[in-house]
């Protein structure tokens, strides 16, 4: 197959773009958005939108059914959970901070999104 390699001044182009691009995010007020989710076998595939939702919103996961993130969900995520009636099984808190933090950051830094 054919292999593509990207060259030095190619990186550096995308490194500048991509500082560019985090300049621009929302500024972060320090607080822990934390949904947390228990959605039934037999609405699986809602589940895994949910999922998917909260990884384009820039949410990291903690653990398959508590997810992490740093700026308010968009408004389409909660009209999401309304219109599919999943709000009796999804759970949202804010948090100044709490145990294993560095970790949770670690996650953000990792993905390039701290």
């Amino acid at each position: 197959g054919l292999k593509y390699i990207i060259t030095v001044k190619g990186n550096t182009w995308f490194n500048s773009f991509e500082g560019e691009l985090r300049e621009k995010e929302p500024w972060w007020d320090g607080k822990w958005r934390i949904v947390s989710f228990d959605i039934p076998e037999k609405l699986r595939k809602y589940r895994d939108a949910l999922r998917l939702e909260l990884a384009a919103n820039g949410y990291q996961k903690m653990q398959n059914s508590v997810w992490v993130g740093k700026l308010p969900l968009s408004a389409d995520v909660f009209e999401f959970i309304q219109e599919e009636r999943l709000d009796e099984y999804v759970h949202l808190f804010l948090a100044n901070n709490f145990d294993k933090e560095d970790d949770i950051k670690k996650l953000f830094i990792e993905s390039r999104r701290f």
